[in-house]
């Protein structure tokens, strides 16, 4: 019978699923940013760069509704290509925001250490 047949079949067990589970503090951050065509680009494109465990620490450590974000090279072309600004590699202190949704950044060099640090803010501004 049928059901003979396919209790004989050797049951197969679902695959574990390799997709990274987003925490929830990550998914509000990415639905607030999600709201501006020019910050869904640059998260994405950080996302990309650092990979989604960065962005988990980048969201544990925010403080006071600003964002510490992980700087290298590649970071200079996606503020660039997501907010239009001419950015210089020299500058130790660069502000500025998107000019779709008023969200502020900050880049500023540390003088004592070659580690540089961008930090955004976590809500938009009205306008």
């Amino acid at each position: 019978t049928v059901a003979e047949t396919a209790s004989d079949q050797p049951q197969l067990e679902p695959e574990k699923s390799k997709t990274y589970k987003l925490s929830k503090k990550l998914a509000e951050l990415i639905s607030q940013f999600s709201a501006c065509g020019r910050c869904s680009y640059f998260l994405t494109g950080y996302r990309v760069i650092h990979g989604v465990e960065n962005m988990e620490t980048a969201v544990s450590r925010s403080k006071s509704g600003w964002l510490k974000l992980t700087w290298n090279h590649a970071m200079r072309d996606l503020l660039s290509k997501s907010y239009g600004v001419q950015f210089n590699v020299d500058y130790l202190h660069f502000d500025g925001c998107c000019p779709e949704c008023g969200r502020h950044y900050t880049y500023q060099m540390n003088e004592q250490s070659e580690a540089a640090v961008l930090r955004m803010e976590v809500r938009r501004r009205r306008r």
